[in-house]
């Protein structure tokens, strides 16, 4: 978490480089659901298995992203 890491700067410059992500994804027609950031600590085991369930059900729930399509290699 921000603050709390002996890591002291390195989740502020995530914190920063995701906002520019999330910019270049909009850019290209990436859902920002498709990516996200979480604050989770080598002891929250439970919540990082739970963030990434969620994660996985929410992009299964997308689907396949469309605005992407025509960039796709397709197999004719």
């Amino acid at each position: 978490h921000p603050g709390d890491c002996h890591y002291t700067s390195g989740n502020y410059y995530a914190r920063r480089r995701m906002t520019a992500l999330f910019s270049m994804l909009d850019y290209l027609g990436i859902e920002r659901e498709r990516t996200r950031l979480e604050w989770v600590s080598a002891a929250e085991g439970a919540k990082f298995a739970a963030t990434m369930n969620d994660f996985v059900q929410q992009v299964t729930a997308l689907g396949e992203n469309k605005r992407l399509e025509d960039l796709r290699c397709k197999n004719d």
